[in-house]
């Protein structure tokens, strides 16, 4: 079996066959429709870097391991067989492109095949947004202390009449393509990792995507302000979007910004959306839908607004929760359509691909395969999510998500959102007496995870 693996940045699940009807989402709706798609899926850090290296070691992350967006796989878990590296070492033939890990150099050395930017002026290793068409007078204030030049590239958003192959996801596309055509009569099995920049910040998408939508019909979320009995710890600066020139850096956004920030996040989801379909077109083109195995996964979510906070970063659904497809050749008995709602993870991604694929999972990987999920679709069964980020830690299960703040070895701050009744996330619980057994529970069940890893760190 092949593999194609699309992995996209910083979306959440605002697609058409997500709930979203307003989102102009055709060709992953339609990877839906031809396959499973899980509707709670959860990531296992809200940040890029330590998301993708416990996702693709298939290991939890700790305090120490997989904690910033600069972490790298092959520094803190080296030994750990990636499933790109246990894909390679089966025969498989890797093909990828920046963004798969977050950091192009972190397993360089396991591609056999690898894009490298024909777009100029690249100054550092974090590709993204240094492939973006930027205007010459982004630079309009000083650099602040300790935060690298590049990161104050310019505007938050950019819409400009360019084609679609201007910005890193068309070039990726096109490269994907011709590799996927390449490979297509390949006597051994192959994977083809495309990794988008897309809906990563600065929102960066051709005109025409942005014309899609009506800037006057987008909605603020519902709840912008701090929720009830919220502590600090579940708060943050949004420093990452403050680091774009017309952005305060401090206080709230205008609603014109925060509109120009949704219709971007829109404009960026349809115009991956657009190149995902091309890549999908190819499939059809070569006949390749019996012997290829399709995965889409998030590395984490984004937050527009809501709580009064934008970017990833904390430990709410919104920047946790994320999009999860899967379509398989019809020879592996998968449904077509299905929606999934038990709570999985994204470590489960490495046991699944691994089992489609008819490959054994290395005894080190955390996750658990979602064959039998897949396989009987229509049984929603009970699951639970684990989550961290800095000192945070948090469980999602199918009707709560408990999250606490450890300082020296105690709790500081705690969070308890009932979602049956609650699933904005507007009122902190914890600290209720009826809510008393309920917390204990989740905190010595985050307890009894802390020192169960099949890694030590």
């Amino acid at each position: 079996m092949n593999v194609l693996m699309i992995s996209v940045d910083d979306m959440r699940p605002l697609l058409g066959a997500y709930g979203c009807p307003e989102m102009i989402t055709p060709h992953i709706d339609r990877l839906c429709a031809e396959g499973v798609r899980f509707t709670r899926a959860y990531c296992q850090v809200p940040v890029c870097g330590a998301s993708r290296a416990s996702l693709l070691t298939g290991v939890r992350p700790t305090a120490d391991r997989f904690v910033s967006y600069a972490s790298r796989a092959d520094q803190d878990a080296p030994s750990v067989p990636t499933l790109l590296h246990h894909l390679r070492d089966n025969g498989y033939e890797l093909v990828g492109n920046h963004k798969v890990f977050h950091d192009r150099a972190d397993h360089a050395a396991v591609w056999h095949r690898y894009l490298q930017s024909r777009l100029p002026g690249f100054p550092g290793p974090y590709y993204g947004r240094d492939a973006m068409r930027m205007y010459d007078s982004a630079m309009d204030r000083p650099v602040r202390a300790g935060v690298p030049t590049w990161v104050h590239a310019g505007p938050a958003w950019e819409c400009e009449q360019v084609e679609d192959v201007a910005y890193h996801d068309g070039e990726a596309a096109d490269f994907a393509i011709r590799e996927i055509g390449r490979l297509a009569d390949a006597a051994g099995p192959w994977m083809v990792a495309y990794g988008s920049v897309d809906v990563h910040l600065p929102f960066t998408a051709p005109k025409p995507y942005w014309d899609l939508y009506d800037p006057t019909a987008l909605r603020l979320p519902d709840h912008t302000e701090r929720p009830v009995a919220i502590p600090e710890q579940a708060l943050h600066a949004w420093g990452e979007l403050r680091n774009y020139c017309g952005i305060p850096a401090s206080g709230p956004l205008d609603d014109l910004a925060a509109r120009a920030l949704i219709h971007g996040y829109r404009a960026g989801i349809s115009y991956l959306d657009a190149q995902i379909g091309r890549i999908l077109d190819v499939l059809d083109r070569h006949r390749l839908w019996d012997s290829t195995i399709v995965v889409l996964w998030v590395d984490h979510g984004f937050t527009l607004g809501e709580h009064g906070l934008w970017c990833k970063h904390c430990l709410y659904e919104t920047a946790l929760r994320v999009p999860l497809i899967v379509r398989a050749p019809a020879s592996l008995g998968l449904p077509s359509g299905a929606a999934i709602d038990t709570v999985v993870e994204n470590l489960d991604i490495y046991p699944t691909i691994c089992d489609l694929a008819g490959l054994r999972t290395p005894a080190h990987v955390e996750g658990r395969s979602l064959i039998p999920l897949l396989r009987n679709a229509g049984n929603t069964l009970p699951g639970r999510a684990y989550s961290r980020y800095r000192a945070g830690e948090s469980v999602r299960t199918d009707r709560y998500r408990y999250s606490e703040w450890r300082e020296d070895d105690k709790i500081v701050a705690r969070t308890l959102f009932d979602l049956a009744v609650d699933p904005d996330e507007q009122c902190n619980i914890a600290d209720e007496e009826t809510s008393r057994s309920i917390t204990e529970s989740f905190s010595s069940e985050l307890d009894a995870l802390r020192g169960s890893s099949r890694l030590s760190g």
